[in-house]
């Protein structure tokens, strides 16, 4: 099945188009697309200058892998010999620890009151406000109303081989899974996705299951408003690591036949209850 979401890079590794062109049903004027890179360019200008500098953050995060790594080797020690022993047998560990430790910790706080002092700034403000006012843009010329729950669904970097979808990486892509946002509602027989570029219109009739695939899945970026580890996310088992992955035991995938072609949207496992309301379809235990 080709991934609705999916980027193709059979043929071309450093690919940005999207497959699912057949569901295109409204884009963006080049104006709104140029005036929206202009306020995103800003955005990130505004949160770069938010953020240590580049050398300090790779101490800080070297340092606080070094500090991690040697205190989880004393207690898994502490079973064959006291603290006292242990400190005894290799003192430069425990005052490497102890200074790497140090190290991150200082620099967090650096950069706990940099960010704070940088995005209480009015041009931060402000520039934030530009970008949130073309994303609104956007969504109004693409025609998404303006009660469209924002749901996650997963672009799947990939590539064909013999027939078989396999998954592909790029350069420095820590995951070929990505958490894209996306206002998703119904329209008739229409379920409708909407990025900033086009709105896609998947027909529900041509709609075929909808699954849970217990597979772990890992997924880049956290979207939601909610902390990952709020109660309501609970029963989905989710984790992030150091790389502001998300760990997934499951994730679900929406299938349709379309034109010949078999497709499937690909979700994580807690966005699968608003699209089973919106399609009707029941959600199959895989």
């Amino acid at each position: 099945m080709k991934p609705f979401y999916g980027i193709d890079r059979t043929v071309n590794k450093n690919s940005p188009n999207y497959e699912g062109e057949c569901f295109i049903a409204a884009t963006v004027s080049d104006l709104t697309r140029q005036s929206y890179e202009r306020a995103l360019q800003g955005a990130v200008t505004h949160v770069e200058g938010a953020k240590l500098p580049l050398v300090l953050r790779g101490i800080k995060g070297f340092c606080g892998c070094v500090a991690a790594l040697i205190f989880i080797g004393v207690l898994r020690s502490l079973g064959n010999v006291s603290l006292a022993e242990g400190y005894a047998n290799a003192p430069g560990l425990f005052w490497a620890c102890g200074v790497c430790g140090l190290v991150w910790a200082v620099l967090a706080l650096l950069s706990r009151r940099k960010s704070k002092t940088v995005t209480a700034q009015e041009d931060f403000t402000q520039a934030m406000r530009r970008l949130e006012g073309e994303i609104s843009r956007i969504r109004m010329e693409l025609g998404v109303p303006e009660n469209a729950k924002d749901v996650d669904v997963v672009r799947v970097a990939h590539r064909w081989k013999d027939g078989k979808l396999k998954i592909s990486t790029k350069g420095s892509e820590t995951t070929p899974y990505a958490n894209i946002s996306m206002p998703v509602y119904r329209r008739e027989d229409l379920l409708c996705f909407a990025d900033l570029e086009n709105r896609y219109e998947l027909p529900i009739s041509a709609m075929t299951a909808l699954r849970r695939v217990k597979k772990p899945l890992v997924i880049q970026d956290w979207n939601k408003d909610e902390p990952i580890n709020s109660e309501f996310y609970k029963p989905y088992k989710l984790s992030m690591d150091n790389y502001s992955r998300v760990h997934t035991k499951a994730y679900g995938l929406l299938e349709l036949h379309h034109n010949g072609v078999d497709w499937a949207v690909w979700l994580p496992p807690y966005e699968l209850n608003y699209i089973s309301a919106l399609t009707g379809l029941p959600i199959i235990e895989d």
